[in-house]
Formats: structure tokens, sequence, C-alpha cells
């Protein structure tokens, strides 16, 4: 995306005129007021968000609960302008910060550097599990604990109170989240298996977290020393440009983290209508009513549609024929455009975080399997998303599907400090969990060793 953006024609009196109507009819989408209105809303919606679950906890038919997820769209409604206008920010402005990188500077991962610490909602999750990670390593009764399933660790989570409550709390305030946006997975609050999961691979970790925030502060601090050695003029293009493109990086993960708390109350409002409806047999199963859509649920709830199981069972035929289906990224005259290419030994991305690591490919399609990565393997996925991201300290490299150098994986990649690859399509059709390869984050590329080592 990043490479089809950049190779567009730029005309500077278009987007003079662009900002000139933006300012007049849509303020809040300006660069110096898009994270500032941002702001704002979510701290209202956090707000509103208590007195939703509050409602939603209560005993409510099902005329009550649509009009109740219809306020819940309607108080969201102001993040999908600002998202917008803060992810093409982030796009405009990391751009210009490497092309003015690969100009006026010798050093290409000083792109990498200067953005390495750039602390987020997601770091902030990452750093909460690590805290508890640590508790386990440190006390020999929990480390004994944590060597057992997940199950019983559930289990005997009581017996430790203070680390329990500190548990909870991690819950409570990360439970939002989920290893897939799709509403139809369970979130960490539904099943806090999966948390405790992601403590143990941390704990087992050699690294610590103190050491990824010291590394992280010591590269950055480098890095700017670096890029205010330009002349004066230089410089001061490139403390606004470095200002904006800093502020919106952290808006981009930082907005996920809302839109994943929107996605939870969706969900719980679709649960809680599927429970009535299995109730009444209109369903087989609660999880049913994911296979309708919101402009369906009204029809439904009141009998309007029918043959209700019929429908569900050709659904899910056409769910499981289309999940892993690959849409084009880029259509211009209905045509997909910015494929990028690939030969047998040589595969061809988006250089997503510089650096360059030789290791064991591990082909990750679902969060499930992310216990299978070993220390230092190389994760080749679709994508990732912020419920991924603890186990970015078990990596030495990541290659993914999907993606530019605004992807959560290119982002939280930079913060470790990991090489990365984005944007390969079809990367499943060229690595194998096994595979012995090279990713070159710095110029987008991966080598692959045709020996399988498995």
């Amino acid at each position: 995306m990043q490479d089809t953006i950049e190779s567009l024609p730029y005309k500077w009196y278009r987007k003079l005129a662009f900002t000139m109507v933006i300012a007049i009819k849509q303020p809040a989408l300006l660069p110096s007021k898009t994270a500032e209105a941002y702001n704002k809303f979510e701290n209202d919606y956090m707000v509103y968000v208590k007195q939703f679950d509050q409602q939603l906890s209560g005993e409510m038919d099902l005329e009550k609960i649509i009009e109740l997820d219809k306020e819940l769209d309607e108080r969201f409604l102001p993040h999908w302008l600002l998202a917008f206008g803060g992810g093409i920010h982030g796009i405009i402005f990391t751009s210009f910060m490497k092309g003015y990188i690969e100009k006026w500077f010798d050093d290409q991962t000083l792109y990498d550097r200067l953005f390495s610490n750039v602390f987020n909602r997601t770091m902030e999750t990452n750093m909460d599990l690590f805290y508890l990670a640590e508790e386990v390593r440190n006390d020999t009764n929990l480390s004994a604990l944590f060597k057992k399933s997940a199950d019983e660790i559930h289990c005997n989570l009581s017996l430790y109170p203070f680390f329990n409550e500190r548990f909870c709390s991690v819950l409570e305030k990360h439970g939002h989240r989920c290893p897939n946006r799709d509403m139809v997975y369970p979130r960490w609050k539904e099943n806090p298996i999966f948390v405790i999961e992601i403590i143990k691979q941390i704990a087992t970790s050699l690294k610590q977290s103190d050491q990824f925030k010291e590394e992280n502060e010591k590269k950055q601090q480098l890095a700017e020393k670096e890029f205010l050695t330009v002349s004066f003029l230089k410089k001061r293009i490139l403390k606004k440009q470095l200002h904006y493109a800093r502020t919106y990086i952290q808006f981009r993960e930082d907005q996920r983290f809302v839109l994943d708390l929107h996605l939870s109350r969706k969900r719980d409002v679709y649960l809680k209508i599927g429970k009535i409806l299995e109730a009444k047999q209109i369903l087989d199963n609660e999880a049913d009513i994911f296979f309708f859509d919101g402009n369906e649920l009204e029809d439904l709830t009141a009998g309007g549609i029918s043959d209700v199981k019929e429908r569900v069972r050709t659904a899910k035929i056409k769910y499981e024929l289309f999940k892993r289906a690959h849409p084009p990224e880029f259509l211009q005259d209905g045509q997909e455009i910015g494929k990028k290419g690939a030969t047998p030994d040589v595969l061809q991305g988006t250089a997503a975080s510089s650096g360059k690591c030789t290791g064991i490919a591990q082909v990750v399609t679902t969060i499930e399997e992310l216990p299978r990565l070993g220390e230092n393997s190389i994760l080749v996925t679709r994508f990732t998303d912020p419920a991924w991201t603890p186990c970015f300290h078990k990596i030495s490299g990541l290659v993914t599907e999907i993606g530019g150098i605004l992807s959560h994986g290119a982002i939280i990649a930079r913060e470790y400090g990991i090489p990365a690859v984005t944007g390969i399509e079809h990367v499943f059709d060229y690595l194998s969990s096994g595979d012995v390869i090279t990713v070159d984050g710095t110029e987008g590329k991966v080598y692959i060793d045709k020996k399988n080592i498995k």
C-alpha cells in the first residue's frame, strides 16, 4: 500500500486545495487537530461505555437491546471520520520522513530508530503482560504453577491473591482484546486461558521487559542526535514532520484499542440477543446470531425473517468458503494494481522494519498456533493484530502477507527492533515451516534457502 501511494504523482496545488476544503468543512481532520479531537472523543466514549455496560447487564427485552445497540453505534460514529483522517496523516508524514531520510542521510536504518520508542496502547498491553510474566519468573511457587496446563493454572490462581488481583486488573483493562477483530471470536475477558498461555510464553523467554525499554530509548536518543546534524532549514522541516509522524504512528495503534473496545461491546449485544433467540428456539445456538448483519437484527428480532435456521446454514457454508479469500489491496479501472514481484528464491515485499536476520520460518495461520513458535524463529503469517504482539519477544524476524509500513506488524517490529517485510502476496505458497530464510527488512526482500530442516 505504502509503495503504491508513494509512486503516485504528487501535485502540490491539489494538496493545497484539498487542505483548504478540509479546513473549512472538517477542521478536525487537519493534522494539528485530529489527534486532539480523537482524544476528546475517546474520553467521552469511555465514560459512555461504563453506562452501556450497566444497562446491558440488566434485564432487557429485544426492542430495548436493539435501541441500545443503535445508541452505541451513534456514540461511536466520530471514530470512523477521525480514524480515517489520522490514518491518512500517518501515511503522508511517514512517507515524507522516509523520503527525506533517503535523500539527506546515508544511514537508512535511521527511520526505524527514530520510531523505535513511540509508546502506544499496544505496547502498554504488552508491558502489563510482561510484568505479570516477570512475577511468575521471579516467584518459585508461581513458576511451578505455570509449568502446568493453562486450565489448571486458571483454577488455582485464587491461591495467589496478589498475582490474581493483578491478573484480573489486566483482564479488566485489556479484556476487550482478541486475536481476531471479527466479532465471532471470544475476547480475552471471555477466555482468560488465552492470556495465561501468553504469560507462559513470555515467562519462558530469555528477554526481560526492561531490556526492551532501555534498548529502544538508547536507539531513539542516538537516532535523534544523528537526525539533528543537518542544516538549520532542514532541521526545521524535519522536526515538524517527525512530530506529526510520531503522533500518528501512536494514533494508529491507539485507535485500534478503542475500536476493539467498541467491537467487544457489539459482540456483547449480539450474544445477548442470541441467547434470547436460542431460548425461543429461533436459533439453534446463540453464536448463530453472528451470521446476520446489523441491518437484519431488527427484522430478525421482530420475526420478519423466515427460514432463519436455513439462512444460518447457508451463511456458514459461505463463511467457510470465503474466509481465506484474498481481496485485492488496490483497484484501478476494475483491475488490481500494486502487486509485488517474486521469484522462486527471492520474495519482494515492503521494507517495514530495517535489519537482516536468518532463521527458521514458522508459518502461523491462527493465533492458537503461536505456542509453536521457537525462540528466535521467524514468524510468517497473513497479518498480526494487537493480541499477537506479546509473542514478538520470541521471534527474530517477521514476514506478512498483507500490510505496509504503518501496519500493526511493522510498527511493533520497529519497537522490538526486529527485521520485518510486509505485503508479500500469497506468501504461504512460497514459504513453509522449517524453511531457512533470510529477512532483509531494509530492502524489503525475503531470500529462501531451499533446504527444509524439519
